[in-house]
């Protein structure tokens, strides 16, 4: 059933939902209706919702940062959108999620050049490519640094912000003390950015395999 509004009608009309969204009144057709919600794509589908809200989740703070000016309505929904479509495979019937290809950042920024990582008991230590006179880099850029441990239900997560700079060519982070696999992400942002700005203020980021 519609009911109106004074500004429009909101609610259910036949085929089509009408709703009100940032003060645009918009509609939508209603879903369709699945004869069989249990198929093979189904369950797919379900598991990379869940695989990805399950990264999202744990590293949301990061990723309002790093999927800014997004076209969608939060940030949230574009990582979600993007993990869906570039960041899965299917093994044996089975949806696995390829870490690889998670991008917590997307931005114009170049991102860190030639990146290693080592392991010293509970310390990461990185490294990356520092700027050369004439790069178009700037080296105030700030190194931000994402982990995710795969274990348990929810992971284990840890996020620093500004923990280097662009030209310091290096920092070293503490590790969780972990069981399940460790993955590491880097990327820069400018230091005056602000949330939702500008893709042109962070970077694509970097992930490392975990070791």
């Amino acid at each position: 059933m519609a009911i109106d509004e004074g500004n429009g009608a909101s609610g259910s009309l036949g085929p089509v939902i009408y709703y009100m969204r940032k003060g645009k009144r918009c509609m939508r057709s209603k879903p369709a209706h699945m004869s069989n919600p249990n198929t093979v794509g189904q369950k797919n589908h379900r598991d990379k919702l869940k695989l990805s809200g399950r990264i999202i989740k744990a590293l949301r703070k990061f990723i309002d940062i790093g999927f800014q000016a997004t076209e969608l309505d939060m940030p949230m929904n574009e990582a979600r959108q993007y993990m869906i479509k570039n960041c899965f495979y299917i093994e044996q019937e089975n949806t696995v999620l390829d870490y690889s290809k998670v991008l917590i950042s997307r931005g114009e920024l170049k991102a860190p050049e030639e990146a290693t990582l080592s392991l010293d008991g509970n310390t990461a230590n990185i490294t990356w490519k520092v700027p050369v006179k004439g790069d178009y880099t700037k080296g105030d850029d700030k190194l931000m640094v994402a982990m995710f441990i795969d274990e348990g239900i929810d992971g284990v997560s840890q996020m620093l912000h500004n923990v280097a700079l662009r030209s310091d060519g290096k920092c070293s982070v503490p590790v969780p003390i972990h069981t399940g696999p460790l993955h590491i992400w880097i990327f820069f942002s400018q230091p005056d950015y602000c949330a939702g700005e500008s893709r042109k203020k962070v970077s694509d980021s970097v992930y490392f395999v975990p070791l």
